[in-house]
């Protein structure tokens, strides 16, 4: 135990250490976002639909780690070899093809929330969103194996002792406490980033539904619809005062509305109607139901 450098488990240590700090802040925030996201989805989701997604997601989750350890157990434990600390680099290309089909179930995952709320989102968003859900799965993961497996050549390079078989029990028994540490920190952040990247998907879909309900509301009321826009128009347009003696009443033909046009040529509304004497029986306002017959603007 003595003949193994200290500098070397020292700086590994504190490596960890400091990546576990981090570690804590980013699962942290993580997991608050998450929260805040489904209580947010809650509340803008029937209860139904939302038991249904969380369902789906816990079998697609739960399917997920199946493959993952099944995958991790049938091609990482042929390559384990635990002399030492010669470690074999096709542990870690093991490792890090069970970590892609984690980033998969992952992504299966954020579309299951996606399919399972039917958000009115577009769908170029949420590829994009689950694209980046799996480039931040596979950066920590990679980062994280690389880096264990410098710290392990470090390590067995400092100590260069292959005589005592303590010491090298020794070598191995640092070598597989740095590799778990590592390697279940790579998973955290793989979860956490997951996590993470499934919320502000739900959280980003359930602001959209929300804005885009307020601003119809906020049209409907404002007045945004057609007819609602035609009144108001029609509303600030000042009007002509027309006595009765310039008036010519006619009933229309088949219909109880009645033809009201002035002598100069103006309807009630003051619209212009001369330039159209060659078409008869002109509507100028459908919605009031003001009609101008021509006939009279020759006169």
């Amino acid at each position: 135990m003595d003949d193994v450098p200290s500098d070397s488990i020292r700086r590994a240590e504190t490596s960890f250490f400091a990546s576990n700090i981090l570690l804590v802040l980013i699962h942290g925030c993580s997991r608050a976002s998450t929260v805040i996201s489904l209580w947010r989805v809650c509340q803008s989701t029937p209860s139904s639909k939302f038991a249904i997604t969380i369902s789906f997601t816990i079998v697609a989750w739960s399917i997920a780690s199946i493959v993952g350890l099944v995958v991790r157990r049938a091609v990482g434990e042929e390559f384990w070899r635990p002399v030492g600390a010669d470690c074999n680099f096709a542990l870690w290309a093991s490792i890090s093809l069970s970590g892609l089909a984690i980033d998969v179930a992952m992504a299966a995952c954020a579309l299951t929330f996606i399919a399972g709320l039917q958000m009115a989102v577009s769908k170029k968003i949420y590829a994009l969103l689950v694209f980046g859900a799996g480039i931040c799965t596979i950066i920590p993961n990679g980062y994280g194996l690389a880096y264990l497996h410098r710290h392990v050549d470090e390590i067995a390079r400092d100590a260069s002792i292959s005589s005592a078989p303590f010491v090298n029990a020794n070598q191995a028994a640092i070598a597989v406490a740095v590799w778990t540490r590592a390697f279940e920190t790579a998973r955290k952040l793989q979860q956490d980033m997951g996590y993470a990247s499934c919320g502000l998907a739900s959280f980003s879909a359930s602001d959209y539904i929300r804005g885009t309900q307020a601003s119809r509301t906020r049209a409907f009321y404002a007045g945004g619809s057609k007819h609602s826009r035609t009144a108001q128009a029609s509303a600030s347009r000042p009007r002509r005062t027309v006595s009765e003696d310039e008036l010519r009443l006619r009933p229309r033909a088949g219909d109880d509305r009645i033809s009201i046009m002035a002598r100069d040529g103006t309807d009630a509304t003051g619209v212009s109607v001369k330039s159209s004497s060659a078409i008869g029986g002109i509507n100028v306002r459908q919605e009031f139901g003001w009609s101008v017959d021509d006939s009279h603007s020759e006169r």
